[in-house]
């Protein structure tokens, strides 16, 4: 991941120049392991249940055995909740994630 994390670094840099510029959301699931969590203020971790996770994937055309392969190689969502700041539990609508990312920015 090289590559990504100094692309990241340079859309921080170029953001830190913006007048006016309050906040930057950098959606990068693997924040960690590129090296990153320095660069940033918060780290937010947004989960949900197994169930959920494959539901959606199922409806956006994954077949299940191709989901539940991709949900199990990817690290244990427990490993996120050691590095977040905010933790967003997204088992709901996603008019209800909304309100939950709303309510996690303090202006």
């Amino acid at each position: 991941h090289p590559r990504l994390k100094e692309e990241v670094l340079k859309k921080i840099e170029e953001f830190k120049k913006e007048p006016g510029a309050q906040f930057m959301v950098i959606n990068a699931a693997v924040l960690k392991e590129i090296g990153l969590i320095d660069a940033v203020d918060e780290v937010w971790v947004v989960v949900a249940s197994k169930a959920n996770r494959l539901k959606r994937l199922a409806r956006a055309g994954q077949n299940p055995q191709a989901a539940k392969k991709r949900i199990n190689s990817q690290p244990p969502q427990k490993e996120y909740l050691k590095i977040a700041d905010l933790v967003i539990r997204n088992d709901g609508t996603v008019k209800q994630l909304h309100e939950k990312v709303r309510a996690g920015f303090k202006f």
